[in-house]
């Protein structure tokens, strides 16, 4: 019988050891652990008010990493010298152009008899587009160009420039002649290897008759890996949607007949790029899509909460 306790003894001195040993490794650890703090909301905008999600799945699981990489956008140095630099150097507007800020978001402006260029000084977003006043008569008698000129006269004039990053990806081409009197063509951006959706992260060119091109507009954030993140499976996010979390677009029934991993970048300005789920969907009325963010949710603060922040850094910006 003694000889029993003895042993039990012993057992146990040697669990009580052997944690003691594994919290030491853990406290020598820590330092160099990383430390994943919460991010702010995903999304910074509400979608359209929809009916309740009515979604069934009729797709392929797609594979997906357990972690995905946030990036933080490095906020840009935009200032009348490189604003005068860029006008100059990419679209050949000299000094003797007329340069004005806006009131509210003082957006850079510059104005010719021919050209109007904006660049946006929170985001580095830019866009040109001819002054034409009317279409003459010569010009209506041009065709446009066919839908795959139209990206061949895109990239030679975006390449010629330095403006097609090699991140850029072809989106396709829109027939807007009826209504703009151009054809539009897309590109899109991608973040390691992952396309982006947003207007934070995409070329627009617009061609008019004869292959003039009309108007540009470029907004591509600069971005530095920050951490890696764990994210959510695809049937956690597909649960969150059909229950009417993330934002459903032009529809909220039909089928998700495919789901993907992408990055949002938004057309404002975005303190972190983060992973979202994007999921394809289809009804008897036509296509629309959905948006979820990937992140898992206890490292992401809530929207009121970020909305909260972002307002008290604005009115101390204001007191200053």
């Amino acid at each position: 019988m003694a000889r029993k306790n003895m042993l039990t003894s012993v057992s146990l001195l040697f669990g009580a050891l052997l944690s003691l040993l594994y919290l030491a490794r853990l406290a020598v650890a820590e330092p160099n652990a990383v430390v994943l703090e919460r991010l702010p909301y995903t999304f910074d905008f509400d979608g359209p008010a929809q009916d309740e999600p009515n979604l069934v799945f009729v797709g392929s699981w797609p594979e997906t990493p357990k972690k995905m990489m946030v990036y933080s956008v490095n906020e840009p140095n935009v200032t009348e010298a490189f604003v005068r630099k860029l006008a100059l150097e990419y679209f050949g507007i000299g000094a003797g152009a007329a340069l004005s800020r806006s009131r509210r978001l003082g957006l850079y402006r510059f104005r010719t008899d021919t050209e109007y260029l904006q660049v946006n000084p929170a985001n580095g977003t830019f866009s040109l587009r001819k002054i034409r006043k009317g279409i003459p008569p010569a010009e209506i008698m041009k065709s446009y160009p066919l839908r795959q000129e139209c990206k061949t006269i895109a990239e030679q004039y975006l390449t010629r420039r330095d403006l097609l990053p090699k991140e850029a990806y072809f989106r396709g081409v829109v027939d807007n002649t009826r209504g703009a009197d151009v054809m539009s063509i897309g590109f899109g951006r991608k973040v390691n290897g992952y396309k982006t959706w947003g207007a934070g992260g995409g070329i627009g060119v617009h061609i008019g008759c004869g292959g003039d091109i009309i108007a540009i507009r470029k907004a591509w954030q600069d971005l530095s890996p920050y951490k890696m993140y764990p994210i959510k499976t695809p049937q956690q996010s597909l649960e969150e949607l059909c229950n009417g979390k993330g934002v459903l677009m032009h529809g909220s029934k039909g089928r998700v007949e495919n789901i993907e991993v992408r990055y949002y970048t938004s057309p404002e300005k975005q303190e972190y790029v983060q992973p979202i789920y994007y999921f394809d969907c289809n009804s008897a009325d036509g296509a629309f899509y959905g948006v979820v963010s990937a992140i898992q949710e206890q490292y992401l603060k809530s929207r009121e909460e970020t909305l909260k922040e972002l307002k008290e850094k604005r009115e101390g910006t204001v007191r200053k």
